[in-house]
């Protein structure tokens, strides 16, 4: 007698619970040596995040990358820098870290909504600007939540930016859709995952991001991270598209208000042929580029980014005290 499809939808969940038994944790590992806390969400869940708020001052958010194995660890050198100076917030992304990884709708509306959340209920209640940092495929959204709520935003970060290459990704919702059904099938969901986050797997990814080597305890850490019970959710919406916005310089970059910084070099994961244009559409963009570096700048020279990033915001505040004379 043949199977019925509900049949065979409840024996592959079986299955994939016990890869999850036998490979995965429940448990996260802490990415940085600070306090750790946790922010419940309506329809988003638990979202973990790490802070620092020993020292007075304006307080700044550090927003990590999504890739496969992502989590705080992404800013961990710009958290060390900035911390004991003024108040230093780190949140793991649903879906990575800390946060919670279970099966949901991973889009920019989702991460957009969790990230002006973190703002408001976490780090500026009274909804004061602060500065924001982020990396890579996050910069899209952290740009969106700086257009719809430019208040919270006194200045913004954009280290090594998608959507910025000579050709602007087209994303095709349906499409990516199909792709993440055919990612989530629970027969290889895990094995695969396993196999893309394998450590030779990711030190070979984290490894082109850096000229040399990635340092061991990043690769260590990625590693560790990956193996969270439905660690695999969050990333294969990545990797189907699902959460990158189509024609984001037109969409995105171009919209922004508030003053922002672009860092970059050489990526092996983007480009930026898009930029200098950028720069000229919208002139509360500016770009530095570090010299020496692919697509992680504030591991490789942390101290030059360090002080760019404070400078756009000496000229921020000296900015808004002319403001306020005049």
């Amino acid at each position: 007698m043949r199977a019925r499809a509900p049949e065979i939808t409840e024996a592959l969940a079986r299955v994939e619970q016990v890869w999850h038994r036998v490979l995965g944790s429940r448990d996260a590992p802490r990415a940085l040596d600070a306090a750790h806390h946790d922010l419940d969400i309506a329809l988003i869940g638990r979202v973990g995040y790490y802070v620092d708020a020993h020292a007075k001052g304006r307080p700044i958010v550090l927003l990590h990358g999504i890739h496969a194995a992502a989590s705080a660890y992404d800013v961990k050198p710009l958290f060390d820098a900035f911390r004991g100076e003024r108040p230093v917030y780190a949140p793991d992304l649903p879906g990575f870290g800390t946060s919670d990884r279970g099966p949901n709708q991973y889009c920019p509306m989702l991460y957009a909504k969790a990230l002006k959340r973190f703002l408001v209920d976490v780090v500026t209640p009274r909804e004061e600007p602060v500065d924001v940092v982020a990396l890579s495929l996050t910069s899209e959204i952290a740009a969106r939540v700086a257009i719809d709520s430019p208040h919270l935003f006194r200045t913004l970060t954009l280290i090594s930016p998608t959507g910025l290459g000579s050709r602007a990704p087209r994303v095709d919702p349906a499409r990516a859709a199909r792709i993440e059904r055919a990612l989530e099938v629970p027969l290889w969901a895990s094995p695969l995952y396993r196999v893309l986050t394998s450590r030779p797997s990711v030190k070979y990814f984290l490894d082109k991001s850096f000229h040399g080597r990635a340092p061991k305890a990043y690769v260590d850490h990625a590693v560790r991270t990956s193996r969270v019970h439905g660690a695999h959710h969050a990333p294969f919406a990545f990797v189907a598209g699902q959460l990158f916005t189509s024609d984001a310089r037109e969409a995105l970059y171009e919209q922004l208000r508030v003053p922002t910084l672009v860092l970059y070099d050489r990526d092996p994961y983007s480009d930026f042929g898009q930029l200098h244009a950028l720069e000229r559409h919208n002139r509360a963009v500016r770009a530095h580029r570090v010299p020496g570096t692919r697509g992680l700048p504030h591991f490789e020279r942390c101290h030059e980014v360090v002080q760019t990033i404070r400078d756009l915001q000496e000229e921020t505040r000296r900015g808004e005290e002319s403001e306020i004379r005049a």
